[in-house]
Protein backbone atom coordinates (compact mmCIF):
# COMPACT_ATOMS: atom_id res chain seq x y z
CA UNK A 1 0.00 0.00 0.00
CA UNK A 2 1.28 3.39 -0.68
CA UNK A 3 2.32 4.97 2.63
CA UNK A 4 4.52 8.25 1.97
CA UNK A 5 5.09 9.68 -1.58
CA UNK A 6 7.88 12.66 -2.31
CA UNK A 7 7.80 13.52 -5.97
CA UNK A 8 11.59 12.88 -6.75
CA UNK A 9 12.89 11.73 -3.70
CA UNK A 10 10.87 8.28 -2.34
CA UNK A 11 7.73 6.77 -2.80
CA UNK A 12 7.26 4.03 0.23
CA UNK A 13 5.55 1.22 0.11
CA UNK A 14 4.25 -0.99 2.91
CA UNK A 15 2.73 -4.73 2.90
CA UNK A 16 -0.86 -4.67 2.97
CA UNK A 17 -2.05 -7.34 5.82
CA UNK A 18 -5.48 -7.80 3.66
CA UNK A 19 -4.04 -8.37 0.75
CA UNK A 20 -5.14 -12.39 -0.16
CA UNK A 21 -2.65 -13.36 -2.80
CA UNK A 22 0.39 -15.36 -1.96
CA UNK A 23 3.37 -13.28 -0.67
CA UNK A 24 6.62 -15.42 -1.57
CA UNK A 25 8.80 -12.65 0.18
CA UNK A 26 9.58 -11.12 3.41
CA UNK A 27 9.74 -7.42 2.81
CA UNK A 28 7.21 -5.61 4.66
CA UNK A 29 8.42 -1.85 3.68
CA UNK A 30 9.65 -0.90 0.09
CA UNK A 31 11.30 2.85 0.01
CA UNK A 32 12.24 3.87 -3.68
CA UNK A 33 14.72 6.16 -4.47
CA UNK A 34 15.06 7.93 -8.02
CA UNK A 35 18.57 8.79 -7.43
CA UNK A 36 19.67 10.15 -11.08
CA UNK A 37 23.55 10.31 -10.38
CA UNK A 38 25.13 7.04 -11.31
CA UNK A 39 27.95 8.08 -8.97
CA UNK A 40 25.70 8.63 -5.76
CA UNK A 41 23.40 5.55 -6.86
CA UNK A 42 26.27 3.23 -6.67
CA UNK A 43 27.93 4.70 -3.53
CA UNK A 44 24.36 4.11 -1.85
CA UNK A 45 24.36 0.70 -2.52
CA UNK A 46 28.05 -0.12 -1.66
CA UNK A 47 27.49 1.48 1.72
CA UNK A 48 24.48 -0.10 2.63
CA UNK A 49 22.08 2.84 2.04
CA UNK A 50 20.70 0.67 -0.78
CA UNK A 51 19.63 -3.13 -0.94
CA UNK A 52 18.80 -3.22 -4.82
CA UNK A 53 19.84 -1.11 -8.18
CA UNK A 54 17.46 -1.65 -10.88
CA UNK A 55 19.91 0.16 -13.27
CA UNK A 56 23.53 -0.27 -12.55
CA UNK A 57 26.20 1.84 -15.41
CA UNK A 58 26.73 -1.37 -17.29
CA UNK A 59 30.48 -0.06 -17.32
CA UNK A 60 30.76 -0.57 -13.99
CA UNK A 61 29.27 -3.98 -14.03
CA UNK A 62 32.45 -6.21 -13.90
CA UNK A 63 33.70 -4.39 -11.11
CA UNK A 64 30.65 -5.02 -8.88
CA UNK A 65 31.16 -8.55 -9.91
CA UNK A 66 34.21 -8.70 -8.33
CA UNK A 67 32.94 -7.02 -4.77
CA UNK A 68 32.06 -9.87 -2.11
CA UNK A 69 29.24 -7.10 -1.07
CA UNK A 70 27.70 -7.07 -4.00
CA UNK A 71 25.91 -9.96 -6.67
CA UNK A 72 24.24 -9.20 -9.95
CA UNK A 73 21.20 -10.28 -10.81
CA UNK A 74 20.43 -10.78 -14.48
CA UNK A 75 18.77 -12.11 -17.54
CA UNK A 76 17.70 -11.49 -21.05
CA UNK A 77 14.88 -8.60 -21.47
CA UNK A 78 12.12 -10.13 -23.81
CA UNK A 79 12.41 -8.27 -26.41
CA UNK A 80 14.13 -8.15 -29.58
CA UNK A 81 16.92 -5.75 -31.10
CA UNK A 82 16.94 -5.88 -34.98
CA UNK A 83 18.19 -4.26 -38.18
CA UNK A 84 15.32 -3.45 -40.57
CA UNK A 85 16.28 -3.44 -44.13
CA UNK A 86 14.23 -1.37 -46.29
CA UNK A 87 13.17 -4.09 -49.03
CA UNK A 88 10.26 -2.27 -50.87
CA UNK A 89 11.47 0.52 -52.57
CA UNK A 90 12.68 0.83 -56.45
CA UNK A 91 15.51 2.74 -55.35
CA UNK A 92 17.28 2.59 -52.05
CA UNK A 93 17.23 6.01 -50.63
CA UNK A 94 20.85 7.24 -48.70
CA UNK A 95 22.89 4.57 -50.86
CA UNK A 96 25.18 5.32 -53.39
CA UNK A 97 23.46 2.85 -55.94
CA UNK A 98 21.07 4.74 -58.06
CA UNK A 99 17.84 3.03 -60.34
CA UNK A 100 18.00 -0.08 -57.93
CA UNK A 101 17.87 -1.25 -54.26
CA UNK A 102 20.42 -3.90 -53.41
CA UNK A 103 18.74 -5.00 -50.17
CA UNK A 104 15.34 -5.77 -52.37
CA UNK A 105 16.20 -9.68 -52.86
CA UNK A 106 17.02 -12.21 -50.23
CA UNK A 107 20.71 -13.05 -51.96
CA UNK A 108 21.93 -9.82 -51.82
CA UNK A 109 20.40 -9.16 -48.08
CA UNK A 110 22.11 -12.00 -47.21
CA UNK A 111 25.27 -10.91 -48.29
CA UNK A 112 25.15 -8.39 -45.62
CA UNK A 113 24.28 -10.83 -42.84
CA UNK A 114 27.21 -13.21 -43.61
CA UNK A 115 29.00 -10.03 -42.81
CA UNK A 116 27.42 -8.75 -39.47
CA UNK A 117 29.38 -10.85 -36.91
CA UNK A 118 27.29 -10.09 -34.21
CA UNK A 119 24.80 -12.79 -35.89
CA UNK A 120 27.38 -15.87 -35.24
CA UNK A 121 30.42 -14.70 -32.76
CA UNK A 122 29.06 -13.87 -29.32
CA UNK A 123 30.04 -10.06 -28.99
CA UNK A 124 31.89 -8.00 -26.24
CA UNK A 125 30.27 -7.32 -22.92
CA UNK A 126 27.18 -8.51 -21.35
CA UNK A 127 25.87 -9.09 -25.15
CA UNK A 128 24.30 -12.55 -26.77
CA UNK A 129 24.24 -13.46 -30.54
CA UNK A 130 20.81 -12.50 -31.93
CA UNK A 131 18.58 -15.09 -33.55
CA UNK A 132 14.33 -15.05 -33.50
CA UNK A 133 11.60 -12.52 -33.65
CA UNK A 134 10.84 -14.13 -30.33
CA UNK A 135 11.68 -16.11 -27.27
CA UNK A 136 10.44 -19.20 -25.79
CA UNK A 137 9.39 -17.82 -22.26
CA UNK A 138 6.56 -20.80 -21.82
CA UNK A 139 7.98 -20.87 -17.96
CA UNK A 140 6.78 -17.35 -17.54
CA UNK A 141 7.92 -14.18 -17.21
CA UNK A 142 9.81 -15.54 -13.74
CA UNK A 143 12.38 -17.52 -16.50
CA UNK A 144 15.35 -17.08 -18.46
CA UNK A 145 14.42 -16.91 -22.44
CA UNK A 146 15.32 -19.27 -24.91
CA UNK A 147 16.40 -17.95 -28.61
CA UNK A 148 14.03 -20.21 -30.45
CA UNK A 149 15.68 -19.84 -34.30
CA UNK A 150 19.02 -20.96 -34.66
CA UNK A 151 21.25 -18.38 -36.51
CA UNK A 152 21.05 -19.09 -39.85
CA UNK A 153 23.88 -17.05 -41.14
CA UNK A 154 27.31 -17.10 -40.11
CA UNK A 155 29.67 -14.56 -39.77
CA UNK A 156 31.69 -15.55 -43.26
CA UNK A 157 33.84 -12.38 -44.71
CA UNK A 158 34.47 -14.48 -47.82
CA UNK A 159 31.33 -15.76 -48.59
CA UNK A 160 29.44 -12.21 -47.91
CA UNK A 161 31.56 -10.66 -50.67
CA UNK A 162 31.01 -13.72 -52.95
CA UNK A 163 27.14 -13.24 -52.73
CA UNK A 164 27.91 -9.17 -53.36
CA UNK A 165 30.17 -9.95 -56.07
CA UNK A 166 27.63 -12.49 -57.45
CA UNK A 167 24.80 -9.82 -57.02
CA UNK A 168 27.17 -7.52 -59.17
CA UNK A 169 28.78 -5.33 -56.18
CA UNK A 170 32.12 -6.73 -56.22
CA UNK A 171 33.42 -3.56 -54.65
CA UNK A 172 30.32 -3.03 -52.29
CA UNK A 173 28.39 0.03 -51.78
CA UNK A 174 27.33 2.93 -49.84
CA UNK A 175 24.06 3.10 -47.50
CA UNK A 176 22.66 4.73 -45.23
CA UNK A 177 22.20 3.35 -41.25
CA UNK A 178 19.52 5.24 -38.94
CA UNK A 179 20.02 4.76 -34.98
CA UNK A 180 18.66 6.09 -31.95
CA UNK A 181 21.42 6.58 -29.60
CA UNK A 182 19.43 6.97 -26.19
CA UNK A 183 16.52 4.25 -26.67
CA UNK A 184 17.83 0.87 -26.36
CA UNK A 185 20.86 -0.05 -24.34
CA UNK A 186 23.84 0.25 -25.97
CA UNK A 187 22.28 1.01 -29.17
CA UNK A 188 24.35 3.89 -30.67
CA UNK A 189 27.38 0.92 -30.16
CA UNK A 190 25.73 -1.58 -31.35
CA UNK A 191 25.46 0.00 -34.34
CA UNK A 192 29.04 1.88 -34.32
CA UNK A 193 29.96 -1.48 -34.31
CA UNK A 194 28.01 -3.04 -37.12
CA UNK A 195 28.94 -0.32 -39.46
CA UNK A 196 32.69 -1.36 -38.92
CA UNK A 197 31.77 -5.38 -39.85
CA UNK A 198 30.14 -4.17 -42.82
CA UNK A 199 32.92 -2.54 -43.59
CA UNK A 200 35.10 -5.44 -43.77
CA UNK A 201 33.08 -6.67 -46.67
CA UNK A 202 32.90 -3.14 -48.56
CA UNK A 203 29.44 -1.79 -47.44
CA UNK A 204 30.37 1.74 -46.20
CA UNK A 205 27.77 2.74 -43.98
CA UNK A 206 27.00 6.33 -43.16
CA UNK A 207 25.74 6.29 -39.31
CA UNK A 208 23.41 8.93 -38.13
CA UNK A 209 22.94 8.26 -34.73
CA UNK A 210 19.90 10.52 -33.24
CA UNK A 211 17.34 10.97 -30.11
CA UNK A 212 14.52 8.78 -29.52
CA UNK A 213 12.26 11.50 -30.68
CA UNK A 214 13.82 12.64 -33.91
CA UNK A 215 14.88 8.81 -34.45
CA UNK A 216 11.18 7.27 -34.13
CA UNK A 217 9.78 10.21 -36.62
CA UNK A 218 11.99 9.47 -39.54
CA UNK A 219 10.99 5.79 -39.07
CA UNK A 220 7.54 6.86 -39.03
CA UNK A 221 8.06 8.36 -42.00
CA UNK A 222 10.45 5.32 -43.96
CA UNK A 223 12.88 8.20 -44.17
CA UNK A 224 15.47 5.39 -43.75
CA UNK A 225 17.59 3.08 -46.09
CA UNK A 226 18.36 0.71 -42.83
CA UNK A 227 17.47 1.24 -39.21
CA UNK A 228 18.10 -0.33 -35.76
CA UNK A 229 14.75 -0.90 -34.09
CA UNK A 230 13.57 -2.75 -31.03
CA UNK A 231 10.10 -4.85 -30.18
CA UNK A 232 8.62 -6.37 -27.18
CA UNK A 233 8.92 -6.35 -23.57
CA UNK A 234 5.05 -6.26 -22.26
CA UNK A 235 4.39 -10.39 -23.04
CA UNK A 236 6.11 -13.45 -23.65
CA UNK A 237 3.68 -14.54 -26.34
CA UNK A 238 5.62 -14.05 -29.59
CA UNK A 239 2.94 -13.01 -31.39
CA UNK A 240 3.30 -9.67 -29.45
CA UNK A 241 6.34 -9.08 -32.04
CA UNK A 242 5.83 -10.75 -34.97
CA UNK A 243 1.70 -9.15 -35.93
CA UNK A 244 2.82 -5.69 -35.36
CA UNK A 245 6.55 -6.15 -36.79
CA UNK A 246 6.40 -8.50 -39.43
CA UNK A 247 3.23 -8.49 -40.94
CA UNK A 248 2.94 -6.75 -44.46
CA UNK A 249 1.69 -3.40 -45.27
CA UNK A 250 -1.86 -4.68 -46.67
CA UNK A 251 -2.30 -6.30 -42.57
CA UNK A 252 -0.33 -3.10 -41.01
CA UNK A 253 -2.85 -0.94 -42.10
CA UNK A 254 -5.89 -3.19 -40.78
CA UNK A 255 -4.05 -4.37 -37.53
CA UNK A 256 -1.06 -1.92 -36.22
CA UNK A 257 1.12 0.64 -37.33
CA UNK A 258 4.97 -0.68 -36.80
CA UNK A 259 6.16 -2.53 -39.62
CA UNK A 260 9.01 -1.06 -40.45
CA UNK A 261 9.85 -2.91 -43.70
CA UNK A 262 6.80 -2.44 -45.41
CA UNK A 263 8.04 -5.78 -47.35
CA UNK A 264 5.29 -8.12 -48.51
CA UNK A 265 4.92 -11.57 -47.98
CA UNK A 266 1.61 -13.50 -48.11
CA UNK A 267 3.31 -16.57 -46.62
CA UNK A 268 4.00 -14.85 -43.86
CA UNK A 269 1.01 -13.22 -42.85
CA UNK A 270 -0.72 -17.05 -43.15
CA UNK A 271 1.93 -18.29 -41.11
CA UNK A 272 1.12 -15.52 -38.36
CA UNK A 273 -2.37 -15.48 -38.87
CA UNK A 274 -2.78 -19.49 -38.44
CA UNK A 275 -0.56 -19.10 -35.02
CA UNK A 276 -2.78 -16.39 -33.79
CA UNK A 277 -6.38 -18.68 -33.72
CA UNK A 278 -4.41 -21.50 -32.34
CA UNK A 279 -6.15 -21.34 -28.72
CA UNK A 280 -4.40 -24.61 -27.21
CA UNK A 281 -1.64 -23.81 -25.17
CA UNK A 282 0.42 -26.88 -25.70
CA UNK A 283 0.52 -26.22 -29.51
CA UNK A 284 1.22 -22.85 -29.38
CA UNK A 285 4.51 -23.52 -27.28
CA UNK A 286 5.22 -26.21 -29.96
CA UNK A 287 5.09 -24.20 -32.73
CA UNK A 288 8.15 -22.30 -34.06
CA UNK A 289 6.40 -18.71 -34.71
CA UNK A 290 9.56 -16.84 -34.21
CA UNK A 291 11.08 -19.01 -37.69
CA UNK A 292 7.92 -17.94 -39.41
CA UNK A 293 9.85 -15.24 -41.53
CA UNK A 294 12.30 -17.80 -41.89
CA UNK A 295 10.44 -20.64 -43.28
CA UNK A 296 7.89 -18.16 -45.18
CA UNK A 297 11.43 -17.98 -47.56
CA UNK A 298 11.75 -14.37 -46.03
CA UNK A 299 14.90 -12.49 -44.66
CA UNK A 300 12.94 -8.92 -43.38
CA UNK A 301 15.10 -8.67 -40.61
CA UNK A 302 18.68 -9.37 -38.92
CA UNK A 303 18.43 -9.48 -35.33
CA UNK A 304 21.03 -7.61 -33.04
CA UNK A 305 21.77 -8.94 -29.26
CA UNK A 306 19.05 -9.09 -27.00
CA UNK A 307 19.13 -6.48 -24.42
CA UNK A 308 20.30 -7.46 -20.84
CA UNK A 309 19.54 -5.78 -17.67
CA UNK A 310 21.21 -6.61 -14.88
CA UNK A 311 20.51 -5.45 -11.53
CA UNK A 312 22.68 -5.11 -8.86
CA UNK A 313 22.22 -5.97 -5.05
CA UNK A 314 23.19 -5.98 -1.32
CA UNK A 315 24.66 -9.56 -0.67
CA UNK A 316 22.10 -11.33 1.72
CA UNK A 317 19.14 -10.09 -0.87
CA UNK A 318 17.38 -12.52 -3.34
CA UNK A 319 15.42 -10.73 -5.86
CA UNK A 320 14.08 -12.63 -9.03
CA UNK A 321 15.00 -11.12 -12.48
CA UNK A 322 12.11 -11.11 -15.15
CA UNK A 323 11.92 -11.01 -18.51
CA UNK A 324 9.95 -8.06 -18.50
CA UNK A 325 12.50 -6.44 -16.24
CA UNK A 326 10.13 -5.52 -13.69
CA UNK A 327 10.62 -5.63 -9.97
CA UNK A 328 8.47 -7.87 -8.02
CA UNK A 329 8.50 -6.61 -4.64
CA UNK A 330 6.23 -9.39 -3.47
CA UNK A 331 9.56 -12.31 -4.59
CA UNK A 332 11.91 -9.81 -2.53
CA UNK A 333 13.92 -12.10 0.37
CA UNK A 334 16.44 -10.03 2.85
CA UNK A 335 18.21 -12.60 4.88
Amino acid sequence: MLAKREAEVATVLKRNPRWWGRFEGNVDEVVYRPIKSDATRMAALLTGELDLVLDPPLQDVPRLRSNPAIRIVEGSENRVIFLVMDQNRDELKYSSVKGKNPLKDLPRATGLLHGDRHRGDPPPGDARPGAAHGRDDSLGVAAPSRILEPRLFPFDVARAKKLLAEAGYPDGFELGLLCPNNRYVNDERICTAIAGMLAKIGVRVNLTAIPRAQFFQRVDQFDVSMHLYGWGGATTDPGFTLTPVDPQPRRQRARANSTPGATATEALDGLIDSAEREMDPARTARAPAPGFPARAGQRLHDPAPPPSHPWAVRSGVQALHRADNVLEATWVRID
